[in-house]
């Protein structure tokens, strides 16, 4: 075959693939963060997907853009994944408070986990605590969505997205998980700043379980206890 014929039958092809790109491209950026990333904020969320292995379309990480600056959020298990990658040597249960009047221990007040990692001088420690009026969303004054329905939960997965960020900062600074993006679409109480290049990291995903999940649909509209907001 000819030369001129190759470039012609590559040509078309490109031609037809084209829309098929479009369309890919179409689909990662609304899973990214749709409309409200700028071009600049959505490549550096792509390098970061690639450098961490996460996947953008399965919304492993994403992106959001507040006050003209892009918060990267990873879920608890991608966080987990990029860890286990650098040295995690295990994660403790999540240790609850209460207050005196939360007489069934259905709302904490803090979560404390740490999270261990193999140094070279031995097992390291980093232990982080979350406290509930930091992170809690609220909906007319009462907690709402998952923060209602599995509220041990959504602040454990918050104490040890910190502690997972203080133990491997080189691998996890500027990640925040789902679940620390407090009511104005930021991180809650955290210093927002764009995110950071990161180290290059290999390995496969590994899943863990989460903490331990209290199933509680919370007391009818305006009776029982809830923390203050």
């Amino acid at each position: 075959m000819s030369e001129a014929k190759i470039a012609i039958i590559t040509e078309r092809a490109e031609l037809e693939s084209a829309p098929q790109r479009d369309e890919q491209m179409r689909l990662l950026r609304e899973a990214a963060g749709g409309a409200a990333l700028n071009d600049s904020q959505f490549k550096l969320l792509v390098e970061i997907a690639r450098r961490t292995g996460l996947d953008i379309l399965r919304k492993q990480i994403y992106g959001v853009a507040y006050g003209g600056k892009m918060t990267v959020i990873v879920g608890i298990d991608g966080l987990r994944a990029i860890a286990r990658r650098n040295g995690l040597a295990g994660i403790s249960d999540a240790v609850f408070t209460h207050t005196a009047e939360d007489k069934e221990e259905r709302w904490p007040l803090t979560a404390t986990v740490t999270v261990k990692r193999a140094g070279p001088s031995g097992i390291e420690e980093y232990t982080s605590t979350a406290r509930w009026k930091e992170f809690a969303a609220y909906r007319n004054s009462q907690p709402d969505g998952q923060w209602k329905l599995r509220p041990h939960v959504m602040l454990a997965k918050c104490a040890e997205a910190q502690a997972l960020r203080k133990g491997f900062a080189e691998s996890l600074s500027g990640l925040y998980a789902d679940t620390e993006v407090g009511r104005d679409a930021a991180p809650a109480r955290v210093q927002q700043s764009e995110p950071r290049s990161i180290a290059d990291v290999v390995g496969p995903k590994t899943e863990t379980a989460d903490a331990e999940v209290v199933e509680y649909d919370g007391p009818p509209d305006g009776e029982g206890f809830y923390p203050e907001e």
